[in-house]
């Protein structure tokens, strides 16, 4: 009984040092965590920033190009009109235009080409943003990585292939060799089906 009392006791006298030891921890986990916390919202408000950015330049790009295209819509109206001013019977009317029609046809297609490449050129660049903010390794990337790997562990294995080539052809004359391979095969595999039927 006295025994369990002196342990009470000492336990007793050494709890407020516990105490104070898992607070001062807890404050410095406490305080790290904060830390990587201000971490990522940092990346976070320049992942935004950016984006921001990406996306404000793609509508001054696209507003630009809306303009662009209303102006070869207008030019060429007033070409049409000139063209059919200046035309004196229908036949000279119709090939007026229609030499006007390839004009369009042109005009149609770089726009609309300009107006694919801004789209493209502001989804690589959030893609771009997302890889750097999460660091993702793009899909090509990886692809790249494992075809050198494979390269390189296959360029050993060729070397060998063909030292041994080399020297079967050296030493005999190949139908030779393949019947001996052939026939050593045969023997092992021989020897394999007679211990398997013997156990």
């Amino acid at each position: 009984m006295n025994l369990n009392i002196n342990a009470y006791t000492k336990q007793l006298k050494d709890l407020p040092k516990v105490a104070v030891k898992q607070t001062r921890f807890a404050a410095d986990f406490s305080a790290d965590k904060l830390l990587d916390s201000k971490k990522v919202v940092s990346k976070a408000e320049k992942a935004s920033l950016t984006l921001n950015s990406i996306a404000y330049g793609t509508a001054n790009k696209l507003i630009a190009q809306q303009f662009t295209i209303v102006e070869g819509v207008v030019e060429a109206s007033a070409k049409r009109l000139k063209a059919a001013s200046k035309a004196t019977d229908a036949k000279k009317l119709v090939e007026g235009q229609t030499k006007l029609n390839d004009a369009t046809v042109a005009r149609v297609t770089t726009n609309l080409k300009n107006t694919v490449a801004i789209l493209v050129d502001a989804r690589d660049n959030v893609v771009e943003l997302f890889n750097n903010t999460y660091n993702v390794k793009p899909v090509a990337k990886k692809a790249k990585a494992a075809k050198k790997t494979i390269k390189a562990k296959a360029k050993p294995a060729k070397k060998a292939v063909k030292k041994v080539a080399k020297k079967a052809v050296a030493k005999k004359p190949v139908k030779k060799t393949a019947k001996k391979v052939a026939k050593k095969v045969t023997k092992k595999v021989a020897r394999k089906t007679s211990a398997k039927k013997a156990a």
